[in-house]
């Protein structure tokens, strides 16, 4: 059982023990639910079996009490020494027989976490345990046992934190599965819940180990951060998925929650491509296509076409437009507000416009960036021919001829051929009407001199 101490003093002993406690070592744990339950690292005595003391609660019913716990008492008949100190030194002591619940009366106890970190007087609260074979303890006989800890304001006031995302809790050591993620950079919010704690937690630190087909991880949120008892707040990561196929990183949460000090969980998903597609008037363009737009009148002119992502299961990102190789055209320009994001199965709607510059044929090439991986850029070539604005009847100047076969064709008196048709939709909204031939009348006559 370990060698004899005779004669010795606890009060000289204890205060040893007392000295040994200001590191790591002997620190208490919180309690989980009313009481610790985690075993603490203690003082070691090389002559003698190392006694497990545990704190278990802080009571306020009648008097202020604290309780400790001998977890593994030698079997028999034996004593317990007990001293409790604070910053100022040994403060109370007390021997009993079978006596593994110690009540201590400390008047000084702190109200709430503030004034137990704040106030007077100060934590931590030491305790010291020995375990004799005779009820007058240090006056002779076998001590058997020692061990000790402390009592700090995170024991009586301790953080218990919890993870959640979109609302749903994530234990420690557990697996969140984010699904199916586009390439490239994502971003992941988090609630870290203290609702359950009585004392405020610090979050210090997070960071990420064993990355695999992902890089890049940042944390967004300042820290350290603090958070109230009974608040929460929200973290920010973001990552990189580096290629298509499975992808995976622990996350580290360095926090000051008693058992579980460091929250890990292993963020897993599958790396994905969006499948890019592009229909005008509900007829495919492929990548490398193109689309004549016909007979068109010569100034500006919109088209509208459907961007599919319905054969992709991540979004698509639309990130640019732009135009090459014009030929009698120009100003290009993308009307639809980039980017511009199409969720998986889903499509969208790009708007651009140009400027054709005379009568004639015009063309250009059109590239469409996006993060689709094998069709990035689409291009598409778009031609067509421009008739002269207003000259409905084609014969080189506008006049009053052109006035009344614009009149004939808005009522429907005539057909007309769709050279005749573009040009007299002089306001460009893609119909023939009344307000057509009235704006050439006013040119002609010469009250306005310009067609919109």
């Amino acid at each position: 059982m370990g060698s004899e101490h005779r004669g010795e003093s606890l009060s000289t002993h204890g205060k040893d023990v007392m000295r040994s406690m200001s590191g790591e070592a002997g620190r208490c744990i919180a309690p989980a639910v009313v009481a610790a339950i985690a075993l603490l690292t203690f003082s070691v005595n090389t002559h003698c079996l190392e006694l497990s003391v545990r704190y278990v609660e802080w009571l306020t019913e009648s008097s202020v009490h604290v309780r400790v716990l001998v977890d593994n008492p030698i079997p028999g008949d034996w004593f317990y020494r007990w001293e409790f100190s604070d910053a100022s030194g040994i403060v109370a002591s007390e021997c009993a027989y079978e006596l593994l619940y110690n009540s201590y009366d400390y008047l000084g106890a702190p109200a709430d976490e503030d004034d137990c970190r704040n106030g007077s007087p100060p934590f931590p609260l030491g305790v010291a345990v020995q375990q004799w074979d005779n009820a007058s303890c240090y006056k002779g006989g076998y001590m058997a046992g020692e061990g000790s800890l402390l009592i700090d304001c995170d024991c009586l006031f301790p953080a218990e934190m919890d993870l959640l995302e979109g609302g749903i809790a994530i234990a420690d050591e557990a697996t969140h599965d984010v699904g199916e993620r586009a390439l490239g950079s994502m971003s992941l919010t988090y609630t870290i819940d203290n609702t359950a704690g009585s004392g405020q937690l610090e979050v210090d630190a997070v960071t990420a180990t064993a990355l695999s087909n992902c890089s890049g991880f940042l944390v967004a949120t300042v820290l350290p951060m603090t958070i109230p008892a009974g608040q929460t707040a929200s973290l920010v990561v973001s990552l990189n998925v580096d290629s298509t196929g499975a992808f995976q990183l622990d996350m580290d949460i360095a926090n000051n929650d008693a058992d579980e000090g460091t929250y890990d969980v292993s963020i897993s998903g599958v790396g994905q491509l969006p499948e890019i597609a592009v229909l005008y008037s509900g007829s495919l363009i492929p990548d490398g296509g193109a689309l004549d737009v016909g007979t068109r009148p010569t100034g500006r002119i919109t088209q509208t076409f459907t961007v599919d992502n319905t054969a992709g299961v991540v979004p698509l990102d639309v990130t640019d437009a732009f135009a090459a190789n014009q030929t009698n055209c120009g100003a290009f320009a993308v009307d639809t507000s980039l980017p511009l994001r199409v969720a998986a199965g889903s499509t969208g709607e790009l708007v651009v416009g140009f400027v054709v510059d005379s009568p004639g044929a015009f063309s250009f090439d059109m590239d469409i960036a996006s993060n689709d991986g094998d069709e990035d850029p689409y291009d598409i070539t778009i031609l067509g021919t421009a008739s002269a604005t207003g000259d409905v009847n084609d014969d080189g100047v506008l006049d009053v001829l052109d006035v009344r076969l614009c009149l004939q064709i808005a009522f429907g008196v005539v057909q007309g051929t769709a050279a005749q048709r573009a040009a007299a939709d002089v306001n460009g909204d893609g119909v023939v009407t009344r307000e057509d031939a009235e704006i050439l009348a006013q040119l002609v006559i010469g009250i306005r001199s310009t067609l919109p």
